[in-house]
């Protein structure tokens, strides 16, 4: 699933200079990527690096939701997630990403959630 997939492959750190604002990045193996600089900031520049509606996936924007929507192209993952542009997270549907409701997609991604809160704050 998508969900999952991206979950998975999710970096986010504190940028080195300026801001303090965060640069996160999501890749699949299909070539899938996307990068998403200044997140939490208002000023979130999103830069997708690779993505094939044949074989991987695509994104859609929706700059006025706060989310960035992710789909599966023609043999892709199942299953379309946003990612919210205020925290990062990937989520399962629009409602989620826009009130920025969490949910972990398996044991590790918790311990991720922990380090990177310890990062952030």
């Amino acid at each position: 699933m998508t969900f999952d997939l991206l979950s998975r492959s999710r970096k986010c750190e504190p940028k080195k200079y300026g801001d303090g604002a965060t640069l996160c990045t999501y890749r699949s193996p299909s070539g899938f990527s996307l990068e998403m600089d200044g997140v939490g900031t208002d000023n979130v520049i999103v830069s997708v690096q690779e993505a094939r509606i044949e074989d991987g996936l695509y994104v859609s924007f929706d700059y006025k939701s706060g989310c960035v929507k992710v789909l599966p192209g023609l043999r892709g993952p199942g299953g379309t997630v946003y990612i919210s542009t205020r925290d990062g997270w990937v989520y399962r549907n629009l409602q989620d990403c826009q009130s920025q409701r969490r949910e972990p997609c398996e044991a590790k991604k918790s311990h991720e959630q922990s380090l990177f809160h310890a990062v952030v704050l």
